[in-house]
């Protein structure tokens, strides 16, 4: 079914795939992302078109009011939606072997590597990919990608700090102009979205139910 929803040079891409595995992983991304945005725009999946900005953000030409955001990791998927406002989206599956560390040494703010040195060894990793989430939906928001250089923003990472973007260079008021926020996933992924202010109403909904938040 969702195979035949996808456009020809989304089917050829699948095709391109080596492994059966991803290239299903590819068709069933592509095909509800086309599947839930064809909800809100009230057309069928098949007729959504996409366009691309030069940071590769993709957008509705024929809904620009409507803006979305797509990410994977594992075996999860996960698909953010509003109305008039700059959105962005990521999952990571935590991984406790991952070189969190030193990757956050190399691209992280001198004050999200502090302390995330501070913290006990045993959450750092998980600290590292709530990091990551916060700051890669925020980049994905802004539209520019890994382009934009992560240490240039702060977000909070400790256990006990609620999400909030706390710094980005040269604009003071961001931090006012932006809700972020965790989402409820797997207990082993780390999962974060962020939307321009105002944001008065948010919910979450699985493929099995919905799990709504305010």
């Amino acid at each position: 079914m969702l195979w035949r929803v996808l456009n020809e040079k989304e089917q050829a891409r699948a095709g391109r795939y080596r492994f059966e595995r991803d290239r299903r992983r590819f068709v069933a991304a592509r095909g509800m992302l086309r599947v839930i945005l064809a909800r809100y725009a009230g057309v069928s999946p098949a007729a959504i078109r996409f366009e691309y900005s030069d940071y590769g953000k993709p957008s509705l030409p024929d809904r620009p009011d409507l803006a979305f955001n797509a990410t994977d990791s594992g075996e999860l998927m996960a698909v953010g939606v509003a109305q008039n406002r700059l959105l962005g989206v990521d999952i990571e599956q935590v991984r406790d072997d991952f070189g969190g560390l030193e990757i956050a040494e190399r691209f992280f703010s001198f004050a999200e590597v502090a302390t995330l040195r501070a913290l006990p060894s045993h959450e750092q990793a998980r600290a590292f990919f709530r990091c990551w989430t916060r700051k890669e939906a925020f980049i994905k928001a802004i539209g520019e990608g890994l382009s934009y250089p992560l240490h240039q923003f702060d977000v909070t990472l400790g256990p006990d700090e609620p999400p909030r973007l706390l710094r980005v260079a040269g604009e003071p008021d961001a931090p006012r102009r932006w809700f972020l926020a965790d989402f409820p996933l797997d207990p082993n992924y780390e999962g974060a979205i962020i939307a321009e202010m105002p944001v008065t109403d948010i919910s979450y909904w699985s493929w099995g139910g919905s799990r709504p938040e305010k």
